[in-house]
C-alpha cells in the first residue's frame, strides 16, 4: 500500500477522498465512529464535535482522521494511510479537509434519513395490513384475514 496513491472507494458507502498534504486517503462518517470521535474529543453535542471538525481544529480532526478512515484493502491499510495523512497534516490542509468531512457528513445524514424513510414505509405497509383484518378472526395461510 502506498499512501501516495488514491484508494477503492466505495462511493455508495459515503466513502470520501480527500488528500492530506500527499497521501491519499478516503473517510467515511459513521454513528458509531461519531461516538467514539465525540468521548475522545470530549464533547457533549453533536453541534461541537461538527464545529470542531468543520473548524479544523486539530487535535479533533487528527482523531478523526484515525476514526474515520476506509479503504478498499481493509482496515490495516486505512490505518496505515491514517498514520501518514496525521503525520503530514498542517493548516494547508484546511479547505481539503472541509470539504471532504462536509461530504462525509452529508452522506452519513442521508443514510439516516434513507433508512428512516425505510423504517417508516414498513410501518405503513404493516399498518395497512392491519386495517384489512377484520377483529376478533385470525388471518388466513396467505396472510389475508380469514373467513
Amino acid at each position: 500500500m502506498n499512501p501516495q496513491e488514491k484508494p477503492l472507494l466505495n462511493a455508495a458507502r459515503g466513502e470520501v477522498p480527500v488528500q492530506i498534504g500527499a497521501v491519499h486517503l478516503g473517510i467515511a462518517v459513521g454513528y458509531a465512529g461519531l461516538a467514539r470521535l465525540s468521548r475522545a474529543a470530549g464533547t457533549e453535542t453533536m453541534q461541537s464535535l461538527y464545529a470542531r471538525l468543520l473548524g479544523f481544529e486539530p487535535w479533533t480532526v487528527s482523531a478523526a482522521i484515525k476514526v474515520f478512515s476506509v479503504d478498499g484493502d481493509g482496515p490495516d491499510a486505512a490505518r496505515e494511510r491514517a498514520d501518514a495523512a496525521v503525520a503530514a497534516l498542517t493548516s494547508a490542509d484546511e479547505a481539503a479537509w472541509r470539504m471532504a468531512i462536509e461530504a462525509a457528513l452529508a452522506a452519513h445524514l442521508a443514510e439516516g434519513e434513507k433508512r428512516r424513510a425505510e423504517s417508516y414505509d414498513l410501518v405503513a405497509e404493516v399498518e395497512e395490513a392491519l386495517d384489512a383484518v377484520t377483529p376478533g378472526k385470525p388471518l388466513g395461510a396467505a396472510g389475508k384475514p380469514g373467513r
